[in-house]
């Protein structure tokens, strides 16, 4: 289903991934079915979301991705309370 309108007003803070492209990820600790040292491809929105959890590195192909399109500030880490 498509939408009828298109909010324009938040179409600057939208963001232009291509879902078809996918990354190579290498696990750095163990995270569900995966051990660390695993690899898998992945699409950039889930390599992101796992770079910032902390779970797998950080390539330099995931890096320049978001920054193409535009979202790398959002592979900082979030300042959990008390550190």
């Amino acid at each position: 289903m498509k939408r009828s309108n298109i909010n324009t007003a938040k179409s600057d803070k939208s963001y232009n991934l291509d879902l078809s492209e996918v990354y190579r990820v290498t696990f750095q600790k163990d995270f569900g079915a995966f051990k660390a040292g695993d690899e898998t491809h992945v699409s950039l929105p889930i390599a992101m979301k796992w770079v910032k959890m902390g779970i797998v590195s950080e390539t330099s192909e995931i890096t320049s991705a978001a920054a193409t399109a535009g979202c790398s500030d959002l592979l900082k880490k979030d300042k959990k309370k008390g550190e």
